[in-house]
């Protein structure tokens, strides 16, 4: 079959593609031929929550004074929680008050000075903790982009900086070719406002989540067939090139898959590079400091994460394969409502190892056990830490196959628009609940 999409190494090109390169004067092209200035970032580093030892009942013959010794250190500890409960809640509430600020001052018709672009302020998308997210565009050319804007911690403030680590993680994707970096979106340009109490980041503007998308199908919560298998190819070639610059996502969801803006972008972009780590050894100062415990969200984590270990490129697979099969059908996710970590742990293992004793196959088509059996080869394996050179390396041509081959069997297309694009989706699309 021939692959329609270019930027994967072990993509086949179509016939007749002009393979020659051409030079790109777009801003996003031109942030990485400028000398540009980056703040230092914060030596911070995040104190892990400590964990509650696990207390067993003493005999009554033992000694009380262990007892008491032991009683001790709980209070302590459930005092050191309450502390850090209170900071937290103390910096969220900091940051509330940052952000209303933000936004009182950021209005439409502003003009934002950054390091090369000028950008006016056209309405907010929306706002979090310590930011804020715009939509601008260039005074120039009219092109509209996404505007971040960040808080710049003070002296005494408790809160990470992550805009320097997007930064970071983009200015690398964009020193790779557009062809194999156009699932992700573009660092446009970069600057800190005149008081320096917030950090700016323009990039590309993107569409709809995934999520959003999905609660909206008239199907039910789900995609059909071809889309989810079209989302599925894209989004693997884009982890390829994605572990191939160094980078481990971490949390891959519906929700952090975007459409385009455009009806006539036929791409899916992945983003929120919140818990994004190099895996390959290299340094970046502005990567936020590891913290201790799982990562990601229960639902679609991996079985890595579960057990509290280092990631690899692996994992990011694994949980990709659980994300394509939440939207063919969220129903094959037998896990999907369970709360328990341990529980939904072992409802992974056991679909991994094809002993889930639910038939998740009347919810998915058959052709999908290779895939899955594919994955549980790779993931259940001997510990990472006997084998860190081999987990590095993964065969993405033989998820290529298996894909191939599913696509063959149940006649779907690459040249098949998303769902999201076609108007019988969007005439039969429900409605958002006021």
């Amino acid at each position: 079959m021939t692959h329609e999409y270019e930027g994967s190494q072990t993509t086949k090109k179509s016939p007749g593609t002009n393979t020659k390169q051409a030079v790109c004067n777009e801003p996003c092209c031109i942030i990485n031929r400028a000398k540009m200035s980056g703040n230092k970032p914060a030596n911070k580093k995040i104190s892990s929550n400590d964990a509650t030892p696990f207390n067993r009942k003493k005999p009554q013959n033992e000694t009380s004074n262990d007892g008491k010794t032991r009683n001790k250190k709980k209070i302590n500890e459930q005092s050191n929680i309450k502390t850090k409960k209170k900071s937290a809640r103390k910096n969220e509430m900091l940051g509330i008050e940052a952000v209303r600020d933000l936004v009182a001052g950021f209005k439409p018709g502003m003009i934002v000075e950054c390091d090369i672009l000028k950008f006016e302020v056209l309405n907010l998308l929306g706002s979090g903790a310590f930011g804020s997210v715009y939509c601008c565009c260039e005074t120039n050319s009219r092109t509209e982009y996404a505007m971040k804007i960040e808080m710049i911690p003070g002296p005494s403030d408790n809160f990470l900086r992550c805009l320097p680590w997007e930064e970071e993680i983009l200015l690398r994707l964009q020193e790779f070719e557009l062809s194999k970096r156009k699932n992700f979106a573009s660092l446009i340009d970069r600057g800190t406002t005149g008081d320096n109490k917030f950090r700016i980041m323009v990039m590309s503007l993107l569409g709809k989540s995934l999520i959003d998308w999905k609660k909206a199908s008239h199907l039910g919560n789900r995609f059909s067939g071809n889309t989810a298998w079209k989302i599925g190819y894209q989004t693997l070639q884009a982890l390829e090139f994605f572990h191939q610059a160094g980078f481990v996502h971490r949390d891959l969801k519906p929700h952090n898959y975007s459409s385009g803006v455009k009806s006539s972008d036929e791409l899916v972009y992945v983003f929120d590079f919140g818990l994004v780590r190099c895996y390959t050894g290299k340094v970046y100062k502005t990567a936020i400091p590891e913290g201790a415990g799982t990562l990601g969200t229960l639902k679609y984590m991996s079985l890595a994460s579960h057990n509290s270990v280092v990631q690899y490129p692996k994992d990011d697979i694994e949980c990709w394969l659980y994300t394509l099969m939440d939207l063919y059908d969220p129903a094959s996710l037998v896990w999907g409502n369970c709360t328990v970590q341990t529980d939904v742990g072992r409802a992974k293992e056991a679909l991994l190892s094809a002993n889930l004793t639910k038939n998740i196959f009347t919810f998915l088509p058959n052709e999908y056990a290779y895939l899955i059996k594919k994955v549980g080869q790779m993931v259940l394996v001997e510990p990472v830490s006997k084998r860190p050179s081999e987990v590095k390396k993964i065969r993405y041509e033989s998820f290529y196959m298996i894909l191939d081959r599913i696509c063959e069997k149940l006649g779907y297309s690459v040249n098949k628009p998303f769902d999201w694009n076609t108007p019988q989706f969007l005439k039969k699309m429900k409605k958002p609940k006021e």
